[in-house]
């Protein structure tokens, strides 16, 4: 997997379940092949054990800052990450 990277609307729809380490659904997109896919994660502003580096864009999609990603498990399109699903 290439460089991953995700809005940071997703950090505001999940901040809580986010302070509380629990997984989220939100839309990453997978740098190599510039494909977005919905996934089911652990997200930490810090680094921790089996996360790897991901970029945050603002609105613009620009980087506007860089946390870290645990993917486990790539969800269907239909799955509403807008909504701030957890699990």
């Amino acid at each position: 997997m290439g460089s991953l990277a995700m809005d940071e609307r997703y950090i505001l729809i999940n901040e809580q379940a986010i302070q509380q380490g629990k997984p989220v659904a939100v839309q990453i997109r997978e740098d190599e092949l510039f494909t977005w896919q919905n996934v089911q994660a652990i997200l930490s502003p810090q680094p921790f054990e089996g996360g790897v580096a991901l970029e945050v864009l603002d609105l613009h999609g620009a980087t506007k800052d860089r946390w870290f990603i645990r993917v486990l498990e790539e969800m269907d399109e239909e799955v509403n990450v807008e909504k701030g699903d957890y699990f």
